[in-house]
């Protein structure tokens, strides 16, 4: 995984470049500070779920041009099926559906392990 965070960040790195951007305006689109942004490039730090869709957002640019050719989806390691009908969803729903989709089974699987967590933090609280 380590190398896959390296490509990643040397792609958001070119395309920031390329865009003419600096670390700081990327940091505050993605509410971070610029050495954060300098980790991400370098691949010390992984972009969450949120930050990759507000960097392709902002940058315009699909979700794919950061990943896209060294991670193959596989949307059964999800542990269950979401139906490819974007009607049962708002389009901000389906959007995210299909970034998460996008994204490598251990990114998906260690969100999974998030949100459950966070479930039951919420449920402690109530």
């Amino acid at each position: 995984m380590p190398e896959v965070n390296k490509i990643i960040g040397s792609r958001v790195a070119k395309l920031r470049k390329q865009q003419k951007l600096t670390q700081r305006e990327v940091a505050k689109v993605l509410g971070l500070e610029a050495p954060a942004v300098s980790k991400i490039e370098t691949g010390k730090r992984k972009l969450t779920v949120e930050e990759l869709i507000k960097l392709s957002k902002y940058m315009r640019v699909k979700p794919e041009v950061f990943y896209g050719g060294i991670i193959k989806p596989r949307a059964e390691s999800l542990g269950y099926v979401i139906k490819n009908d974007s009607s049962i969803y708002t389009k901000a729903e389906w959007e995210a559906v299909k970034a998460l989709l996008a994204l490598p089974v251990e990114t998906r699987e260690e969100l999974a392990r998030s949100f459950k967590s966070l479930a039951k933090a919420k449920a402690i609280v109530r």
